[in-house]
């Protein structure tokens, strides 16, 4: 059997490696000329919004599917900034991991588990493809493919300035910004790569990079940051959900096949997973639909929160944050052994009956 893979991110890494596994060495094209994006990011495994809702990713990869991570530290604590209120959760929250082109890196890590060559500076196009190979995983982390068959049900834009940042930092502590005013309904996050330097990225919806100065200038402001920057990039990505991830011999698998969540922009997990699943479907000829289905309804209820998030204004971001710090819904949403995402709607539904509350205050208790 002739399996080619289209991008050596994690998905396709992934897919590669359950091919090996099953006695099929596929070929691999990738466009850059190594693995990795060209800049180092740390990023988080949050367990609180993981796909399927498995009690621990990490354990999930290695003993369900043999893919072994090591993560840079478990996350313990995520410090939520509303506009004006601030909220501190605690608990087993995930792991913090690596992005890039370092020796940490996911896709590094992934890479030494394989056997197979990549062909690298190669823009493999997958028509071309699919006359030559059996099946065709298309894994190049792009929409363009789903869009081009008709698959692609396009969202919004996103553009992301990032920095790595030197100073004293906690190393299992994350803190998340909202507020429309630098944001937009997007958000801002200082992860740590460990505990002196970390990474501050900033994701605002509906522009362009060339528009991100003065809302860089004004999360700074706005947060009191004064940061020593050592390193910055700048990105744009386009948000949506596919609606089929397999269209004769092609597989669609990570951000291609539209597991990269629309709401917080997490994909690694659902990428890996959708990787293994796509060389299972080749290996075994089943069908891929059905297996990536609890990761496809998964990404459709983040796609849901998205929406319910592009409504919100400050007032009701400083409601959510308050929401997420109470201690019982604290305890729920980060420390129960259940699938936090069926507890979003009672929280967002919360969150609306404190604004409707605070409504009817401002106009008299009418």
């Amino acid at each position: 059997m002739r399996v080619a893979i289209v991008g050596a991110g994690p998905a396709g890494l992934a897919c590669a490696i359950e091919l090996e596994r099953r006695g099929i060495q596929p070929d691999i094209f990738e466009r850059r000329y190594r693995v990795g994006l060209p800049h180092s990011f740390p990023m988080v495994l949050l367990q609180p919004f993981s796909a399927g809702g498995v009690s621990d990713q990490m354990v999930f990869l290695r003993d369900r599917l043999g893919i072994h991570l090591n993560p840079l530290q478990p996350l313990g604590r995520i410090v939520m900034h509303g506009p004006t209120r601030k909220a501190v959760i605690g608990g087993a929250l995930g792991y913090i991991l690596e992005r890039g082109q370092g020796p940490d890196s996911v896709e590094s890590q992934l890479l030494r588990q394989l056997t197979t060559p990549v062909t690298y500076n190669h823009h493999a196009d997958y028509r071309s493809l699919a006359r030559e190979y059996d099946y065709v995983v298309v894994a190049d982390g792009r929409p363009d493919v789903a869009r081009s068959l008709g698959y692609w049900q396009p969202h919004g834009r996103v553009a992301v300035r990032g920095a790595v940042i030197l100073g004293r930092f906690e190393p299992q502590t994350v803190h998340m910004y909202l507020d429309t005013s630098f944001a937009r309904q997007g958000f801002a996050v200082e992860i740590p790569f460990g505990p002196h330097h970390a990474s501050l990225l900033l994701m605002v919806t509906g522009i362009r990079t060339d528009e991100l100065n003065d809302h860089w200038a004004r999360f700074l402001y706005r947060t009191g940051k004064s940061p020593e920057i050592v390193e910055t990039f700048e990105s744009e990505h386009e948000t949506g959900l596919v609606s089929r991830r397999s269209h004769g011999n092609l597989l669609l698998a990570g951000n291609a096949g539209g597991f990269t969540e629309t709401c917080l922009g997490l994909g690694v997990f659902a990428a890996v997973v959708s990787g293994v699943l796509a060389a299972r479907a080749v290996a075994e000829d089943r069908d891929f639909e059905a297996l990536a289905r609890p990761l496809v309804r998964h990404a459709e209820r983040m796609h849901l929160l998205r929406a319910a998030l592009d409504r919100m204004d400050n007032a009701d971001l400083d409601r959510l944050v308050g929401v997420l710090g109470l201690p019982g819904v604290r305890h729920l949403f980060y420390n129960a052994r259940l699938n936090p995402m069926r507890l979003v709607p009672a929280v967002l539904a919360l969150a609306a009956r404190r604004r409707r509350i605070g409504l009817r205050a401002a106009r008299g208790g009418k």
